[in-house]
């Protein structure tokens, strides 16, 4: 009777659920976007986790954003360091915004690329939206939008 009523009504997809909890990154809620979101106290900040995955959170992407959260002063410094770099390519008058740059997302969005993504950062003028990419988990070409 299972097989006759799976060939009527075809292969059924699994059931979404509109959240999660995960030990490190806390609750994950899934967006009209197609993604989990989480927020991370991290010291005195809160750090927003975007993770991609259908039905469910991508392991490997939560694996990744475990990683970041354990090594936290690890990923800040790279990213600082990065971020001081960068600010040499820009015009001298950007400097100091760069220089005050704070990570406010980090979006591992792409199952099939479980080390890349895109870190988010706020600073001092909120017309621009600073961003990098990061690939094979290192940040790469700072840039802003307006």
């Amino acid at each position: 009777m299972k097989n006759f009523l799976a060939s009527l009504l075809g292969k059924q997809k699994p059931t979404r659920i509109k959240d999660r909890h995960d030990p490190i990154l806390g609750p994950l809620i899934y967006s009209d976007e197609g993604s989990w979101e989480a927020t991370v106290p991290i010291g005195t900040s809160k750090i927003y986790f975007v993770i991609g995955g259908e039905f469910k959170p991508d392991r490997d992407l939560i694996d990744h954003a475990h990683k970041i959260i354990v090594n936290f002063d690890v990923f800040s410094q790279t990213i600082g360091e990065f971020l001081r770099s960068e600010a040499k390519r820009f015009p001298e008058a950007a400097t100091e915004e760069i220089n005050q740059l704070q990570i406010e997302e980090i979006s591992l969005s792409w199952p099939g690329r479980p080390d890349d993504g895109i870190i988010f950062f706020s600073g001092p003028d909120e017309t621009r939206l600073w961003r990098c990419d990061y690939i094979q988990r290192m940040p790469r070409n700072l840039g802003f939008d307006w």
